[in-house]
């Protein structure tokens, strides 16, 4: 980690911020989130830009990369030179890239020697540092007066470093450090290639090792459903932003530990090759003790946008591709869903069947598949426990056959997840039709409720049957209260299907007209039948009301 310019006494920063700045760097302030841990925040401080991205995640801090933030309104530029000062010095004089590191005096030699460090690529801008001064009669520096390597030889000869000699073992420089960035990645459908980190270098200042390598090859990919062209990829390195490094592509507690793919390009030599740059921590790099390390990206099919890497045992054959298709992108929207859950328990019992472990004896399939096959199915029955389906461990399961059998029948056990996965679509079919049925019976059952108890008329039975489906689907998505029902003296929360219930019981009791409703029908004579007119009182009708009604007697009896 490169040491901060704020430590050190008012008059050393002084200097060392010159001499950066006139190196051409760009300082930035690091100030630490409200809630970082301590070690966040004790690393507060001045520091040079190019040294931003440099920071990896420390242990045991869980906020990691969100410990920091850039400040740009505390950047100074440089000022050790002027800007015509420096505009006047050829390109052929600055050893950094960019016109950094100018080489046009021996204070400034001095300078760089002290400040290598803190380059992008230290090696580089020394060995061109080495032959500016050279050229210019300068006397190197003490620390330089070394005899240079058979690189620099080679570099002072003309024969510049190629990382595409070699992209299969990775060999070249060490990537630029604005390119380790911790950045997120979301679930896809991947395509192995396998690539071998076999030599790194370790970055100045920091616990990172950089390797780099083939990392894919354009082409079409009909068992994934996936192809990209050599143009479609450049457009992917133009879109590419830095993503994490898991393991196997399953989620586990050191998600975030492994580094990251840290930069693409496309293969100069060969437009269908793209090469990657990974940054890894040096307890990762140790443990592969020289060996290539086998990794496998992660594309997603709409975007055809690089999403993920992962690190992988086999990535000549395609379980990595199934698990990350099958076990992410195929979970991802489902796992707030609890009518999806009879599915997920049914992809948990078929791994079982295949000898995955639930913490107890695995099952007799075991016998029949390597330890490369058991560890998708594993990986798949560990998943899907972790989305609800019942287990007899829900602890981290471990594989139940430890003894390497015969050679892994990729087809057959291809054919077994295709037959899976066709059998899970079958079911969310089946599950979404009896839903559907539950609903719908609901629905009359309310709705001829309501008529019986003459709170609804007939002719609203279908509107009432179609806003309660609507309201118990609306529900299923969103099980937040809808609003406030009265129920006697108290109001409460409820959803959809509650309050359109409660609305319906509040309506008044109605009752049916049994005869026309007409006017008064005049008869023979002076008298009519009142239809309209009703008597003050009918237990107790008054003279006149009497009187009215001896008369139309009298008229109906013809008397």
């Amino acid at each position: 980690m490169a040491e901060k310019i704020e430590t050190r006494t008012e008059k050393e920063a002084t200097k060392q911020r010159e001499e950066l700045l006139a190196q051409g760097y760009t300082l930035f302030r690091r100030k630490a989130h409200h809630g970082a841990c301590d070690w966040c925040q004790a690393n507060e401080g001045i520091y040079p830009l190019s040294n931003d991205q440099m920071w990896f995640s420390h242990p045991n801090c869980i906020c990691r990369f969100t410990g920091y933030e850039v400040q740009m309104s505390d950047t100074e530029t440089h000022f050790g030179l002027s800007q015509e000062e420096r505009d006047k010095i050829p390109d052929s004089d600055f050893a950094g890239p960019d016109r950094t590191f100018p080489i046009d005096s021996q204070e400034h030699l001095e300078s760089a020697a002290r400040l290598i460090g803190h380059a992008a690529n230290p090696d580089a801008v020394k060995r061109k540092a080495i032959r500016i001064a050279k050229r210019k009669g300068y006397k190197l520096p003490d620390a330089w007066q070394s005899k240079m390597s058979d690189d620099e030889d080679d570099a002072e000869m003309g024969e510049s470093d190629n990382e595409e000699d070699n992209a299969e073992m990775g060999v070249g420089e060490t990537a630029s450090n604005e390119y380790y960035k911790n950045h997120a990645g979301s679930p896809g459908v991947s395509k192995q290639f396998s690539i071998g980190f076999a030599s790194a270098t370790e970055i100045p200042d920091t616990e990172i090792v950089v390797r780099r390598g083939k990392v894919f090859e354009a082409g079409d990919y009909p068992e994934k459903e996936f192809s990209i062209t050599p143009e479609e990829m450049e457009e992917a390195v133009k879109a590419f932003k830095p993503v994490p490094i898991d393991y196997q592509h399953v989620e586990g507690p050191l998600d975030g530990e492994f580094g990251k793919l840290a930069k693409v390009r496309v293969d100069p030599k060969d437009p269908k090759n793209l090469l990657g740059e990974v940054a890894i921590p040096k307890w990762l790099h140790a443990l592969f003790k020289g060996k290539p390390m086998k990794v496998s990206t992660t594309w997603d099919i709409a975007t055809k946008k690089i999403i993920g890497l992962a690190m992988v045992n086999h990535p000549a054959v395609s379980d990595a591709a199934v698990l990350s298709a099958f076990s992410q992108a195929v979970f991802a929207n489902r796992r707030h869903n609890k009518d999806d859950q009879a599915t997920i328990q049914h992809i948990h019992d078929a791994t079982a069947k295949m000898g995955a472990s639930c913490g107890e004896k695995a099952g007799m399939a075991a016998s029949r598949i390597s330890k490369a096959d058991m560890s998708l199915v594993q990986g798949i029955h560990d998943t899907s426990a972790k989305l609800g389906a019942e287990c007899s461990s829900n602890k981290e399961s471990k594989m139940s056959n430890d003894t390497q059998t015969t050679q892994p029948d990729v087809a057959e056990f291809t054919q077994k997840m295709a037959e899976m996965a066709k059998e899970v679509e079958e079911l969310k079919r089946a599950n979404q039709q009896l839903r559907d049925k539950t609903r719908y019976d609901e629905a009359v059952k309310f709705a001829e409720n309501e008529i019986t108890a003459n709170r609804a008329y007939p002719a609203e039975k279908s509107m009432m049957v179609a806003l309660y489906v609507q309201a118990a689907k609306d529900d299923e998505g969103d099980a937040k209260p809808a609003g406030l029902a009265q129920f006697g003296e108290t109001k409460q929360q409820v959803n959809r299907v509650t309050a359109l219930k409660a609305m319906f019981a509040v309506r008044p009791s109605h009752t049916y007209l049994t005869q026309e409703v007409i006017r008064d029908i005049k008869v023979d004579g002076d008298g009519q039948v009142l239809f309209n007119k009703e008597s003050q009182q009918a237990d107790t009708p008054s003279a006149d009301r009497i009187a009215k009604l001896v008369g139309y007697a009298s008229v109906a009896n013809g008397k």
